[in-house]
Parts: structure tokens; sequence; C-alpha cells
């Protein structure tokens, strides 16, 4: 039971981290998952991770909720599966709350604006190393 609770930790924490870190919706965010459940802990080999792309892709939902949830499933089976879903939504959930709340106050200020329009380069970016690194 505990390496159950330790096991859902991990995923909840290492999910959470890919939520906080991933910009620009599901497709961003495979590489990273690929970086924590296949490279840095061993939870899925390469070919079960190809197959999560797969099965992620043509499940409904979002990719990377689709991608945590079969990862947490194949790790820890139902309470993995939560709690790895329950971190990757986290963070925007909380981004999405904050970034509500600023629009409404400061909506049409223009450093805001700036700010919002200098992010497409990185998402950009990062949705081409999440296509360019699941070819390699």
């Amino acid at each position: 039971m505990h390496k159950l609770l330790f096991l859902c930790g991990e995923l909840f924490l290492r999910f959470l981290k890919i939520g906080a870190c991933s910009f620009g919706g599901g497709y961003a965010s495979l590489a990273l998952i690929r970086e924590e459940a296949v490279i840095a802990t061993g939870w899925l080999t390469d070919a079960d991770f190809t197959g999560l792309c797969a099965i992620a892709e043509m499940t409904p939902g979002p990719v990377a909720l689709n991608a945590a949830s079969f990862t947490g499933w194949q790790t820890a089976g139902l309470a993995g599966a939560a709690a790895a879903t329950a971190g990757c939504i986290l963070p925007s959930v909380c981004i999405v709350a904050i970034l509500a709340k600023i629009s409404v106050r400061y909506g049409a200020h223009p450093l805001l604006r700036q700010v919002l329009s200098s992010l497409r380069p990185v998402i950009c970016a990062m949705v081409t190393y999440a296509a360019v690194s699941m070819f390699l």
C-alpha cells in the first residue's frame, strides 16, 4: 500500500511538472511525457510510448490528458491514472483562473498584449521539438 501511495505521489508530481511546463497543447507536452515516463523513470518503454501516442490521439479528449491517464494506468492502475491526470491538469486550472482574473482587470493594457504575443514563438518551438523527437 505504501509503495502504491509513493508511486501515485511520484506520478502526480512528475505530471504536475509536465502540466506546468507545457505550452502549446498536448502535442507539445509529448516530448516532456516521454522524457519523464520513458527516459527518467522507465515506467514505459519506447514501444509503450508509441502505443500511448496512438491511443492518446484516437481517444476523445486532450492528447496530454489521455497520455497522462494512460501512463498512470500502466504504472499504478486506477489510482495512478487519477494521480497523473490530476497532476497534469492542476497547473492549467490554476493558470487559467489567474489569467482570467488578470484579463478582466488589465485586458486592454498594451504590455499584457505584448507579453501574450511574445509567447507564440516559444509555443511553436515546443511543438516542433515534440514532432522531431517522435521521429528520432
